[in-house]
């Protein structure tokens, strides 16, 4: 998938012209969802899983700067930057911390384990205090859906009162980027309804471009084409 992904943003850099195109290129540790360092290599039973997802993590960084971060690799051109995505408050606060250098990017998800609102935003607060001038934080208002595995936290259905509550996670936080619900789903492919005019109302009422979607590949193409006008800064697509 690394590779797939630097040749595919290298060849559209190609088409359009774009000399240095960036990538963040997304991992997860102990996601409920998924832990992608964990499928680096295969377990077997009585594994140390933190050490092996460890293990994973670092091959990724490793992979990483053979391709793509020495002058002279293949895929040189393209900045790609490491991104630890849906990264536990508490839980794993340790791995970006000791990895610090090696991220570029981290969601600091506190909307895990059935946190309520105000939990969320408190925890990510203190994470922002602590390491926000080092290191790009994105956090998320609510818990976001995921294909097969469970349903994003409902907040309202209202576009100006749950861009008043984006608005108002963002200033207590301190996050760099957040995490909306557009009515995407992780892990599922092209089908979903984008709320444009919600991504839309969110952006205004932020006053800048910060919002990550989740879960972009279950967009249908057609639907992506706004994404950039309505305030999306970057959305993650699901790779096999």
């Amino acid at each position: 998938n690394l590779e797939a992904n630097l040749r595919a943003v290298q060849e559209f850099a190609q088409e359009y012209g774009i000399k240095n195109p960036p990538v963040g290129m997304s991992t997860t540790y102990g996601y409920e969802a998924m832990s992608q360092v964990q499928r680096v290599f295969r377990f077997k039973p009585g594994d140390d899983v933190t050490r092996r997802r460890e293990e994973g993590l670092i091959a990724g960084f490793d992979d990483m700067n053979l391709i793509c971060g020495k002058k002279g690799s293949t895929y040189y051109n393209v900045w790609a930057l490491p991104h630890l995505d849906h990264a536990d408050a508490k839980d794993e606060e340790w791995v970006w911390k000791k990895y610090i250098n090696d991220f570029a990017t981290v969601m600091v998800d506190a909307s895990l384990k059935n946190r309520s609102s105000e939990e969320n935003a408190n925890l990510v607060q203190k994470i922002v205090e602590i390491y926000g001038k080092h290191i790009v934080i994105e956090g998320a208002l609510q818990k976001p859906s995921a294909e097969g595995k469970f349903e994003a936290v409902k907040l309202t259905e209202d576009d100006d009162s749950y861009a008043q509550s984006a608005k108002e996670y963002v200033s207590k936080t301190g996050v760099d980027l957040v995490v909306v619900e557009l009515g995407s789903k992780h892990r599922a492919l092209g089908w979903a309804d984008y709320n444009s005019a919600r991504a839309k109302r969110v952006t205004e009422e932020l006053g800048k471009p910060m919002i990550v979607l989740h879960g972009g590949s279950s967009i249908p193409l057609e639907q992506q084409a706004t994404f950039a006008d309505d305030g999306i800064i970057r959305f993650n697509i699901w790779t096999r």
